[in-house]
């Protein structure tokens, strides 16, 4: 029983290794005390945790740039003579992480991407572009850049980085001459929009999660437990309550 036990641990670690060394997207090397933070769920997020001991060929197989972001200044990884580069923060699929689990370098990031469409946004105005057009062109140029990856941050955020980013939303507001949705009210409908489609697809990974939370009694879910604020702020939880807020 021993043997059988162990044999099908090693064939899940033979499996995740060939799964992550035939992946293209850039790697991502996490310090096990980030692996232990409920984080919003990122499906192509590739985490390798350092103490697993099959992490070695992992990296040594890898041929493109691994980083790695963790808390404890003093921490350095050395895999057989190759430096793992340590960063404070790290750019992937185009949301910024760091190594202090929030989103400043985001909202920062986010901020100064927004100031420049919004420039553009006021040149359109000044060569006559109104209505409908320039609306359009606010959706699918600045809209689009503040508001990338809402559905992962929206809920986490700290109210001044929200009032960071209304602040584009209100300028753009006076340059079309119309009211627009805060960040707030975007990120809400999104999140509730993302998190139905989850439980109506049965074959999403976190399906186990959801059914967990169904209630007996009626249609709401059962909010999950939530010890640290970091977690309560997080995707899942905050989209629970959304979901019951509009039951």
């Amino acid at each position: 029983m021993v043997r059988s036990g162990r044999a099908a641990v090693e064939g899940r670690k033979r499996a995740w290794l060939n799964c992550c060394c035939s992946c293209i997207e850039p790697a991502l090397l996490l310090h096990s005390l980030i692996l232990q933070q409920r984080w919003p769920y990122l499906q192509r997020l590739l985490a390798f945790p350092v103490k697993l001991r099959f992490a070695t060929s992992t990296l040594l197989r890898l041929e493109h740039k691994v980083s790695i972001i963790f808390t404890d200044s003093d921490f350095r990884v050395n895999i057989q003579g190759r430096d793992i580069e340590r960063v404070d923060s790290y750019k992937y699929l185009g949301v910024h992480l760091n190594n202090k689990l929030d989103w400043t370098h985001n909202t920062d990031a986010l901020y100064r991407k927004g100031q420049s469409r919004l420039y553009l946004l006021r040149r359109l105005r000044s060569f006559g572009v109104r209505g409908p057009l320039l609306r359009t062109f606010y959706d699918s140029v600045v809209a689009s850049a503040i508001l990338y990856g809402v559905v992962c941050w929206s809920s986490s955020i700290t109210e001044r980085e929200r009032k960071k980013l209304d602040k584009v939303i209100k300028k753009s507001s006076s340059v079309l001459g119309c009211p627009l949705d805060s960040v707030r009210e975007v990120g809400d409908r999104r999140v509730l929009a993302r998190f139905t489609s989850m439980l109506d697809h049965e074959s999403h990974p976190l399906q186990d999660a959801l059914s967990a939370l169904e209630s007996s009694f009626s249609d709401r879910l059962i909010h999950p437990r939530c010890v640290k604020e970091r977690f309560r702020r997080s995707f899942l939880p905050a989209a629970v309550r959304l979901y019951n807020e509009h039951c």
